[in-house]
């Protein structure tokens, strides 16, 4: 059964907790709220729309649960992808460079998007995507090697 929870505004978000929570019954509403930092029935009001979600709960939300759904409700619409990257921001033995690499990647693509709206690259617009895709090779290396030595 599938259930098209693409409603504006926050009705659209509670739709979503509603099916995930109790239709799907894909998460128990105790134990989350619980590493939410928040009483069970205060996320039941949530879920049945009683209360508007705020949202830095709604952050909670997503660390408590995990769930891709609750960001992508947010991102697609507005043309972004949620990733999730591994270990903390900035830490390269944990996932710094994870970010380094997404960010090479999503820079190629911001940067090929932006030429392809000006009628396609031109010779500078080749020469600064040359510069980028150089710099994700390097920082892919960068990955290779520390993989090979045990670091990755």
């Amino acid at each position: 059964m599938e259930i098209n929870l693409k409603i504006e505004g926050n009705m659209g978000f509670q739709s979503l907790l509603y099916y995930l929570f109790i239709l799907k019954k894909r998460y128990k509403v105790d134990a989350i709220a619980k590493e939410m930092r928040i009483a069970t029935d205060t996320l039941y009001r949530y879920i049945r729309g009683e209360h508007v979600i705020p949202p830095d709960r709604i952050v909670d939300l997503i660390k408590a649960t995990g769930e891709i759904e609750f960001l992508e409700f947010f991102c697609e619409p507005a043309g972004y992808v949620p990733v999730k990257v591994q270990g903390e921001f900035g830490n390269e033995q944990n996932g710094g460079l994870q970010v380094q690499i997404l960010v090479a990647i999503a820079d190629i693509f911001r940067r090929l998007d932006a030429s392809s709206n000006n009628g396609g690259p031109s010779k500078e617009d080749c020469k600064e995507i040359d510069k980028a895709i150089n710099r994700l090779i390097g920082k892919i290396l960068e990955l290779k090697e520390g993989l090979k030595n045990g670091k990755g």
